[in-house]
């Protein structure tokens, strides 16, 4: 950026010092977790299974995204004919040079952002499956060992992560300077693009191959779950890898370059700097992330234990605190050396309050989620009474605990929300520095985003150890490492799952206060007071609430669906691998068929999804108008976010209460109390991983999406401008494609009917 003064270069070599130590880390890390010893060749058999599966899963999963991201990367160049560049980028580039400059940094930052952020997870995901077998083997040695290579395993994927997302919005602020937020918008795009294949279709995909593996055992074959020549279950354990590893991260990565890129919007804007000073108001998030990553390796060193005390839960929850505290005390400190005004010396300790604010945030949202999903607390063992007597009273029971605990948490949201207007509007308050705050509040949750996302990472890697350990034949002290290592991961997840939602809100807020702002410039051409609020009993805006609350309703019903169909083609595929092995249970079956296919056919499955996502926001902004346009943005917020936390808790107090009950309590394995439970784990699954991802997705792609379009509609549906008679088929071409994409998901395919009636045939139907 031009005209940085000693301080603020100060602080973006610091911010880039950072970005390397997280390099460097990864690779440290990487070299020691690789020279461990990899066990027994049994073992290394059975590794070989999810080490081939998960190179065929990223192989598919690579070609759609680097064909998509080249075709949204035209896309987003060719752009500026209609969301044309800023009033700063006309200045910096001049007339002449403009539309080239910023169409091809559009388009540049697109394909950065989607690569990178796939690139992370890519390294990630493969570190996460070295690892596995290590822990294995380091479980036959002692707890402490196989804790340090599970938790050094998935630490990698979250320092990674938010180290070259840093690194790639710093590089694009340094080259476009004032003008980058004609280009952010894109890098942000491209991380959503990841996000959507590997967190929303992973999330598909891993509840798809673990319901086949459950139908291929219990319905199909009437074999054992974790039977070897079971092709399901690979598909599942690499299912878990995909959804909870790679997708995780690729989850958290969007959010935080959304909510970064709307803090620089907001940075920037003229209005909201009372001196005209704008660096330090844009250098302070880079300066929060940078404090995120120091937090971060230094917390992951607290995560030790010991043979006396064996609580990887304990040393995974000091880890997180530590990096909490250190945080805060990073946002003080950075707060301090910059915040400070370059006339008075008076220095704004708003943003580091609404920083820390974030932080709270998430410890809350932490101890909410484990109040309604840890088996500690009661809330969860009065599940247990209820599996006493079946599956439904099970079920309602879980039900009504995921309702409640919506309300817990959208109280916890709400008051950090009321934290940014209590801060920002003073005297010299103004709507945009509002949503600054709130975009901090943001940005200091998501600084925890590296512990958060390693202890999402930790699941997979335990529990796909605990299947090589089983199947290998492993002894039984071995075995309990890997078991308590596996709850722990559960548990961990779900904590995960909690400050996910969390994040989703305060991005989702903020982008909303981007559209607002991002409409001011068209509508003062036309001389109309800038668009700060809405009117929620107007009848197009009261439209717009209804069709947004609408929205993640239809997307969930959609999900579910798709992991029917899919699961039904696993089993298909499981069955016909089955067929070609010998009746010995210790071969092994060498996948080639269920992931690659399995994972093409989730692709499939989410074109209709995605198609819902884009048209509904664009004909919604086309015809009722920008007002409308808001009201859908708030009923998407609200719907996707309640139903997206109940459905999480719900489906993780399922899963909690079956550990419970089979560590001996309520009767143990085998009793009534167990039965009724994996039942309600088996429903909690879809409800848990697969639905929660698709409602994050839909509420910021449909923000970022009308962010987007909100100048162009602006312009086009000015005010005393009737519309041209194309845009009437558009709207008409738009209804039948929504209609296309919705009866897509009540097709039965050959391989649900197939499935059936072997079902009908064994009387289990």
């Amino acid at each position: 950026m031009q005209n940085f003064t000693t301080v603020e270069m100060n602080a973006v070599g610091g911010v880039l010092g950072v970005t390397a130590l997280s390099i460097i880390y990864v690779f440290l890390v990487r070299r020691r977790i690789l020279a461990q010893d990899r066990g027994t060749a049994r073992m290394q058999e059975v590794w070989g299974l999810i080490q081939s599966g998960a190179g065929m899963y990223l192989q598919r999963q690579w070609r759609i995204t680097a064909l998509l991201g080249v075709g949204l990367a035209l896309l987003a160049g060719a752009s500026v004919l209609v969301v044309a560049p800023t009033p700063e980028a006309v200045e910096r580039f001049g007339h002449d040079q403009v539309y080239l400059r910023v169409g091809s940094g559009r388009a540049l930052a697109l394909l950065a952002g989607s690569l990178g952020a796939f690139g992370a997870c890519l390294v990630g995901l493969q570190m996460a499956v070295e690892g596995q077998i290590r822990m294995v083997a380091a479980a036959r040695k002692n707890y402490s060992a196989a804790l340090n290579i599970v938790y050094g395993a998935s630490s990698v994927m979250g320092i990674l992560v938010i180290g070259l997302g840093l690194l790639g919005s710093l590089a694009l602020v340094l080259v476009f300077g004032t003008t980058v937020a004609d280009i952010l918008i894109s890098f942000a795009a491209g991380s959503v693009l990841t996000a959507l294949l590997l967190r929303s279709g992973g999330g598909i995909y891993a509840q798809a191959a673990a319901m086949a593996a459950d139908l291929v055992s219990k319905v199909d074959l009437d074999i054992e779950r974790n039977d070897p020549r079971n092709a399901a279950v690979v598909a599942s354990i690499v299912g878990d890898n995909a959804g909870d590893g790679m997708g995780a991260a690729a989850d958290f990565f969007e959010s935080f370059e959304l909510i970064f890129v709307a803090a620089l919007i907001l940075g920037l804007r003229s209005d909201f700097m009372a001196d005209g000073v704008t660096a330090r108001f844009i250098l302070f998030p880079f300066m929060l992330r940078g404090v995120g990553i120091v937090a971060t390796l230094i917390g992951t060193m607290a995560v030790r234990t010991n043979e006396s005390r064996r609580n990887a839960m304990a040393a995974l929850n000091r880890g997180f605190y530590l990096t909490a505290l250190l945080a805060v005390a990073g946002f003080a400190g950075a707060n301090w050396y910059i915040m400070a005004d370059p006339l008075t010396g008076t220095i704004d300790w708003r943003p580091f309050m609404a920083a820390t604010v974030g932080v709270i945030l998430a410890l809350v949202l932490h101890r909410i989620t484990e109040y309604f999903t840890a088996t500690s607390t009661s809330q969860v063992k009065e599940l247990g009474q209820f599996a006493r007597t079946g599956p439904t009273t099970l079920v309602l029971a879980g039900l009504a605990l995921g309702m409640e605990s919506g309300l817990w948490t959208l109280i916890a949201l709400a008051l950090s929300i009321l934290a940014s207007v209590w801060l920002y509007a003073g005297l010299d308050g103004t709507f945009t520095s509002i949503f600054y705050g709130i975009a901090l509040t943001g940005i200091g949750l998501l600084t925890l985003s590296g512990s958060l996302i390693a202890m999402s990472v930790f699941h997979p890697i335990a529990h796909s150890a605990r299947w090589i350990g089983s199947v290998a034949g492993l002894d039984k002290n071995a075995r309990n490492v890997m078991d308590d290592m596996d709850a722990v991961g559960q548990r961990a997840h779900s904590m995960m799952r909690g400050i996910g939602s969390g994040a989703t809100l305060l991005t989702a807020v903020t982008l909303l206060g981007v559209f607002f702002v991002n409409t001011e410039r068209v509508l003062a051409f036309f001389s109309y007071p800038p668009l700060t609020s809405i009117n929620s009993v107007a009848p197009l805006v009261l439209i717009g609430l209804l069709i947004g609350s609408a929205v993640p309703l239809v997307c969930a019903a959609l999900v579910l669906r798709a992991i029917l169909r899919v699961a039904a083609q696993v089993v298909a595929l499981a069955r016909q691998q089955f067929h070609q092995t010998t009746p010995d249970s210790d071969t092994l079956v060498a996948d080639t068929q269920t992931v690659p296919q399995s994972t093409t056919a989730v692709q499939q499955e989410l074109l209709s999804l995605m198609m819902i996502i884009v048209l509904v926001p664009i004909l919604i902004g086309l015809f009722p108008g920008l007002e409308a346009l808001g009201g859908f943005l708030v009923g998407v917020l609200i719907s996707g976010l309640v139903l997206s936390i109940g459905q999480t808790n719900t489906g993780s107090a399922w899963s909690s209460i079956r550990w419970y009950i089979e560590d001996g309590h309520y009767g143990g394995k085998h009793s009534e109390a167990h039965k009724a439970a994996i039942v309600g784990d088996v429903l909690g699954g879809p409800l848990k991983a697969g639905v929660p991802p698709m409602l994050n997705a839909v509420i910021k792609v449909t923000s970022l999406l009308a962010l987007v379009i909100a100048p162009p509609v602006a312009l086009i549906r000015a005010p005393d401008t009737p519309l041209p008679t194309a845009l009437w088929i558009v709207l008409v071409a738009g209804v039948l494609v929504l209609f296309w994409a919705i009866a897509q998901s009540h097709r039965e395919t050959q391989q649900m009917v197939e499935l059936a009636k072997g079902a009908a045939a064994q009387g289990r139907l």
